[in-house]
């Protein structure tokens, strides 16, 4: 007996709920203190994975947040072209004016500026990237918001 195919709006939220388990996986992996090289590999795999899934059922700002997520991933991996090179993407998206960001995309944005400036060995920009961050950190008026801004800042050699 062949099963019944799945109709398009079932792929449409299969295909969501693997974006957002994608990408909750792969910043799992980003937020530990120590990976091994297979959790590197998976966190990496599971940010493109997410990417793609949200390229199908996404607005143009999941593609934007896939790619930060990429440039993150890619930074804290050790490949800095890669991470560069997404950051780059993650720049056009917000110049173009994908959609209205949150506050939080744009204070996001600086903390991955500064980790891949970290990556890239770039000490001139990651000191103006870490102050970006810190006037964005003031933007912030949520304290959970805060709290896990900091943890991340952290990991980009930020420490407030």
């Amino acid at each position: 007996m062949q099963a019944k195919s799945p109709n398009l709006i079932e792929i449409k939220q299969w295909t969501r709920w693997f974006a957002v388990e994608h990408n909750n996986r792969a910043w799992q992996l980003a937020e530990l203190t120590e990976r091994t090289e297979a959790q590197n590999r998976e966190m990496i795999d599971t940010a493109h994975a997410a990417a793609l899934h949200w390229s199908r059922v996404g607005k143009p700002v999941n593609a934007m947040r896939a790619d930060q997520l990429l440039a993150w991933v890619y930074a804290i991996a050790g490949d800095a072209k890669r991470a560069s090179t997404y950051a780059h993407y993650c720049h056009t998206a917000i110049e173009a004016n994908i959609e209205r960001l949150s506050n939080w995309d744009n204070t996001f944005q600086t903390l991955v500026d500064a980790l891949v400036a970290q990556a890239t060995g770039d000490g001139p920009g990651h000191n103006a990237a870490t102050q970006r961050a810190s006037a964005a950190r003031e933007t912030l008026s949520n304290p959970q918001d805060r709290l896990i801004f900091d943890g991340f800042a952290r990991q980009a050699g930020i420490d407030f």
